[in-house]
């Protein structure tokens, strides 16, 4: 859980400079934009772990001989 709430904090920062530096909205309005951003990263962010764990796994079984 820590690793999802810092990947989805750095995506909501990134966003945020991006809104602001480079597409030039008002810092309020960048921050809504990142705060969005980074709230809809964790739920994201877990099911990735979950399929990655998965697709780990399924590897070192089929590493192991296991199926």
């Amino acid at each position: 859980m820590k690793s999802v709430l810092v990947r989805a904090g750095i995506a909501g920062v990134l966003f945020f400079a991006f809104m602001y530096y480079l597409n030039g909205d008002s810092p309020t309005t960048a921050f809504i934009y990142a705060l969005i951003m980074g709230i809809a990263m964790i739920p994201l962010g877990m099911i990735l772990d979950r399929v990655a764990h998965r697709m780990a796994m399924r590897r070192w079984e089929r590493k192991m001989g296991r199926r």
